[in-house]
């Protein structure tokens, strides 16, 4: 990798994904992912961690063998790593390799990594950005964030920046989480967020469906490589999609009690489609944040109307991919970019598992029954955390404009 650019006119800079990297309880890669997608596998089940007889709810999307993730990394190093760490050095390195990257003492400067965590140990060493920039060598800018579930999309988002402005010709971003945990579990079941359809696990997480009773944790990483589009090229780089728009937005509720709210979620999405430069004809994808929350899910599900009218029904797909993974949170995010990539080159519309029931109040086309073909070329990945929302609007090669 060597800095090509030499341009007054930082903001013409055009952004690129080159690599993706996953680890979630539906596999290790973009491609085992999307088989358990298109298969209506879910990875949610029983929790075997810890104990939960104490608890309603029972029930998480946990990593199987996490153990064997460990395999490409010393063995000395992957024991003094916390859970969290491990998550996202093992998708930050598979992103890596994913791009073809190679990283030098002289260009490591020209490399950012921006992750976003919300739940992670107390005793963390490092936050998860620090480590996977150790791991990498990387002297640049190094950023963790934490603005709640919509953290991935956003730390998305600033280092897309952060290559418009120059700060950066290549950045990793996305999210980690850590929430299986007993304490994270007891401070979601006195918010009553939780499903506690234990009987069935496979079935329990519900995005949008009429009988939708809560979210379940999930855990895992998702991290993509962002690259200046000239960077991209001359290296000869596999471009797997162009990042064109990016905006958030927070709500400040009432009273001084932050909350999200419809104005602030179709704000956050007319904005990404006005930066992109597309017309709202042009989506073909929403994909939703929907984790299956009672409130939250008919919220966005007015917000993304009121942006986009009729076209709901009747000229775009709206899944909603928690019902195959939990609530992986931050992680949730860049997990649907890296999900609607390989949609978008397979020309397949990704489903929203176990939607039933249709809500009378949710007037969208989630693609309820399965997998489906279509060709898609624009997409938004949506992202809800808190008061937070956060949008990104992303495209295949093929319909790259030159400008």
């Amino acid at each position: 990798m060597t800095n090509v650019i030499d341009t007054e006119d930082s903001l013409n800079r055009r952004v690129v994904i080159t690599g993706c990297g996953v680890v979630c309880s539906l596999g290790r890669s973009p491609l085992e992912v999307w088989e358990a997608i298109e298969n209506n596998r879910s990875g949610v089940k029983l929790i075997s961690r810890f104990d939960t007889t104490k608890y309603k709810t029972k029930i998480a999307a946990e990593i199987d063998e996490i153990e064997t993730l460990g395999e490409r990394f010393n063995q000395k190093y992957w024991d003094s790593l916390d859970k969290t760490a491990q998550f996202v050095i093992s998708a930050g390195l598979s992103a890596f390799e994913d791009a073809s990257l190679s990283f030098t003492p002289e260009n490591s400067g020209e490399v950012a990594i921006v992750i976003a965590s919300q739940w992670r140990e107390r005793n963390t060493k490092f936050p998860p950005a620090e480590t996977l920039a150790g791991l990498l060598g990387i002297t640049g800018n190094v950023l963790q964030i934490s603005p709640h579930s919509a953290g991935g999309i956003v730390a998305i988002s600033e280092a897309a920046e952060m290559i418009r402005r120059g700060d950066a010709l290549v950045a990793l971003a996305g999210g980690v989480e850590n929430p299986i945990t007993p304490e994270v579990l007891s401070f979601y079941e006195e918010r009553t967020d939780l499903s506690e359809n234990n009987d069935s696990p496979a079935n329990a997480s519900r995005p949008l469906d009429l009988n939708r009773d809560g979210f379940v944790l999930a855990e895992g990483s998702a991290i993509v490589v962002l690259e200046d589009l000239e960077v991209a090229q001359v290296r000869g780089a596999n471009i797997l999609a162009e990042l064109e728009g990016n905006s958030y937005t927070f709500s400040p509720g009432m009273s001084g009690i932050p909350k999200i709210a419809i104005s602030q979620i179709s704000r956050s999405i007319q904005s990404a489609v006005e930066k992109s430069g597309r017309i709202r004809s042009e989506i073909d994808v929403v994909y939703m944040n929907a984790s299956g929350s009672v409130e939250e899910d008919a919220l966005e599900a007015k917000g993304v109307k009121s942006v986009f009218g009729s076209a709901t029904r009747h000229h775009m797909y709206t899944p909603a991919l928690k019902g195959h993974t939990g609530n992986m949170f931050s992680a949730s995010g860049p997990l649907g970019v890296i999900v609607l990539t390989e949609a978008m080159q397979r020309g397949k519309i990704p489903s929203t598992l176990n939607l039933i029931d249709d809500d009378p109040g949710i007037d969208l086309d989630a693609n309820k029954s399965s997998v489906k073909d279509d060709i898609i070329s624009v997409c938004i990945v949506n992202a809800i955390g808190g008061p937070h929302n956060a949008t990104l609007v992303i495209s295949h090669p093929r319909v790259m404009r030159d400008y």
